[in-house]
C-alpha cells in the first residue's frame, strides 16, 4: 500500500528547489518553459479557472483571484501538460482527464506514442531525468495533476489552507525565478523576470503566511495492493475506493436520495466504529469523553436526517459501483470494530487504522460542503418526489399526481428536511475536527519521484 498526499509532493518540491539552488546549473529555455507552464497549471488547478475554487466570502478572495487571473501571458491552456511516471518508457504518458483523475488517483497508461502538447516547442521532462530542474518540474506537475477535481480545502472566511498553499507555491516560484536569472542566459531573462515579478507581487499581497498546509494531507493518490489480506490494507483500500465513489455520486447534477441515505448511515456506522477503536487504545493526551460525545451526537444527527428522506426520491438511481463499495466498507468497518475489541490484535496497526478512520470522517466533512443546501435546492426546483402519504392530504395528492405515480414536492411539503440535513452535516464536520486533533492522518509511505 502506497499513499502520496499533496502535502508530500509540496514538501518534495521544496527539497527539489534546495537541490536546484545548490547545483548552480543553468536551466535551458525548454526547461524553463516546462516549469513556467507547470506553475500556471498548478495555480489554476488549486484556485480553479478564473478563481472559482475561492470561497465567495473569503477575506482573501481578491488577492487569490488576482493571483490566478494575472499570470503573465500563459504559454498554453492550463490542464494540458502532464508528467510521466518514474521508470516508464517514453511511450508512456499520463492520460489527460479534463475534470478529475479516475477514482482520484494518478494513473499511468501505456500508448503507442506520448501525448502531444498543444505548444509544439514545449518539451516536458521525463520523471527519471536526473537534472534538478526536471525533477522539480515533474514533482510540481504531479501535484497539479493530483489537485484536479480535488475537494476544496477550506470554505471559511480565512480559507487558511488555500492561502497557505498558494503562498508556498508563489515563494517556491520566486526562488526558482531568482536562480534562473542568476545562472540562465540573458535571452530568456524577460520571461523569467515576468514570472518572478508576478510571484513576488502576489506573495506580498497575501502577507506573511505559515508553512503548514494541513488540508493538503487529505488530498492524495493511493496505490492499493489487490491481493493483500492485511486488515489495515483492506481498510485503506476500502476507504480510498468508497471516497472516490461517494464524491462522484454527490457531484451528479441530481444525486440519488438512496446515495444520501447510504452516506448518512455510513457516517453513523463510522463514528461508532471509530469510538470503539479509540477506546481500545486510550491515550492520556486525548479527551476520550469529549470525542465520544461529539461522535455520538453526529451519529444521532445523521440518523435523524436519514428519517427525513424516507419515502422521497429524485427518480435517479445510485450507481452499482457506489453500492458495491458501500457494502464493502460496511463489512470492513465491522471487522475493524471486532478486531479493536479483541485482546489478540496481531498484525493490526492501531495508529494507521485511526488515520484511515479520520480520513473517512474527512470525506463526510467534504460531502457536507458539497450537499449542505441540496435538500432546499431540490425542493425549490420540484425535483424531489414522493407518494405524499406522509406529507400531503388526499386532495393535494390527487391534484399533484403525475403519470409516474410520484408527486413533486415543494419547500412547504418537507419543512424540516433542509434543517435536519444541515444540522447533521454540521455535526459531521464538528466530529471530523474533533478527531483531527487526535490524529491528522495515518502513516504514509511517500512515493519518490526521480
Amino acid at each position: 500500500m502506497s499513499t502520496t498526499t499533496a502535502a508530500d509532493l509540496l514538501d518534495l518540491a521544496y527539497t527539489r528547489t534546495r537541490d536546484l539552488r545548490r547545483s548552480g546549473i543553468a536551466p535551458t529555455k525548454a526547461q524553463w518553459d516546462a516549469f513556467d507552464d507547470t506553475v500556471h497549471r498548478l495555480v489554476t488547478n488549486l484556485l480553479g479557472p478564473y478563481g472559482r475554487n475561492v470561497p465567495l466570502r473569503s477575506d482573501y478572495r481578491l488577492p487569490l483571484l488576482t493571483t490566478v487571473q494575472t499570470y503573465p501571458d500563459p504559454l498554453r491552456d492550463s490542464g494540458l501538460a502532464a508528467t510521466r511516471p518514474s521508470g516508464a518508457p517514453k511511450a508512456t504518458s499520463f492520460r489527460r482527464i479534463p475534470q478529475r483523475p479516475s477514482r482520484g488517483h494518478l494513473h499511468a497508461v501505456a500508448g503507442d506514442e506520448p501525448s502531444v502538447p498543444s505548444m509544439a516547442d514545449l518539451d516536458l521532462p521525463m520523471a527519471d531525468d536526473p537534472d534538478p530542474f526536471a525533477r522539480l518540474t515533474c514533482t510540481m506537475g504531479a501535484l497539479a495533476d493530483l489537485l484536479v477535481g480535488a475537494p476544496q480545502l477550506d470554505l471559511s472566511a480565512e480559507c487558511t489552507d488555500l492561502v497557505d498553499t498558494t503562498a508556498r507555491i508563489l515563494s517556491l516560484t520566486a526562488v526558482v525565478a531568482r536562480h534562473s536569472l542568476s545562472f540562465g542566459a540573458f535571452d530568456q531573462a524577460d520571461r523569467v523576470l515576468a514570472v518572478g515579478r508576478w510571484a513576488e507581487r502576489r506573495l506580498d499581497r497575501l502577507g506573511p503566511r505559515g508553512l503548514t498546509t494541513a488540508g493538503m494531507d487529505r488530498i492524495g493518490a493511493t496505490y492499493t495492493d489487490p491481493i493483500s489480506a492485511a486488515m489495515n490494507d483492506r481498510l485503506e483500500a476500502a476507504r480510498v475506493d468508497w471516497t472516490a465513489a461517494a464524491q462522484a455520486e454527490v457531484n451528479q447534477l441530481i444525486p440519488s436520495v438512496e446515495v444520501l441515505r447510504v452516506i448518512a448511515n455510513q457516517g453513523a456506522h463510522l463514528y461508532g466504529v471509530t469510538a470503539r477503536v479509540l477506546r481500545s487504545h486510550p491515550s492520556p493526551a486525548v479527551d476520550q469523553e469529549t470525542i465520544n460525545r461529539s461522535l455520538a451526537k453526529a451519529a444521532q444527527a445523521l440518523r435523524d436526517a436519514d428519517e427525513e428522506w424516507v419515502g422521497l426520491s429524485t427518480l435517479t438511481r445510485a450507481s452499482h459501483e457506489f453500492l458495491s463499495e458501500s457494502r464493502r466498507v460496511v463489512g470492513v468497518l465491522k471487522e475493524v470494530g471486532v478486531l479493536a475489541d479483541s485482546p489478540d490484535r496481531v498484525e493490526f496497526d492501531h495508529d494507521r487504522a485511526v488515520g484511515d478512520l479520520v480520513s473517512l470522517a474527512g470525506t463526510m466533512a467534504d460531502i457536507a460542503v458539497t450537499t449542505r443546501d441540496l435538500p432546499g435546492r431540490l425542493l425549490h426546483s420540484h425535483l424531489l418526489f414522493g407518494n405524499g402519504e406522509r406529507l400531503l392530504d388526499p386532495v393535494q395528492r390527487l391534484n399533484r399526481r403525475t403519470g409516474l405515480g410520484a408527486i413533486p414536492l415543494g419547500p412547504t411539503d418537507a419543512p424540516d428536511l433542509q434543517a435536519r440535513w444541515t444540522e447533521a452535516l454540521l455535526e459531521a464536520t464538528r466530529a471530523f475536527h474533533a478527531l483531527d486533533t487526535v490524529h491528522r492522518s495515518g502513516p504514509r509511505h511517500a512515493l519518490t519521484l526521480r
